[in-house]
């Protein structure tokens, strides 16, 4: 068997944070939905040998994760950027992250249930 590529996804993270342009955001604070997938370097260990060491701990994942998220910001943007940086400096075998932050009803006038912001980095 050939494989091509690995991939590590964690979907629907529920997070509370300060994220928003709009002060009463920074202070309040709001419902939001993180997921992540995380194309990875696998090896034999894990894949033969069901060896942790040879893949992501997705749990150490959703630490940095929230850590990062923690930090207030105005933008989705710029904490989706923090997060994909924090992830591919924590993990070596993090080839590709792909990340999508939903903000849960944002403060507009509009019928929304969320607005997100996708981004793509890689080594």
């Amino acid at each position: 068997m050939k494989i091509n590529d690995t991939w590590i996804t964690l979907n629907s993270l529920r997070l509370r944070g300060r994220h928003g342009v709009l002060e009463q955001e920074r202070t309040v604070g709001g419902d939001f939905v993180v997921s992540v997938s995380l194309r990875v370097f696998t090896d034999d260990a894990a894949l033969l040998r069901d060896d942790l060491e040879g893949t992501v701990n997705y749990a150490d994942v959703y630490h940095t994760v929230k850590e990062t998220f923690d930090i207030p910001s105005q933008l989705l943007e710029h904490v989706a950027r923090r997060m994909a940086e924090a992830l591919l400096a924590r993990f070596p075998r993090i080839a590709t992250v792909r990340l999508t932050i939903e903000k849960v009803a944002p403060p507009m006038q509009a019928d929304c249930r969320s607005a997100a912001f996708t981004l793509e980095a890689e080594r």
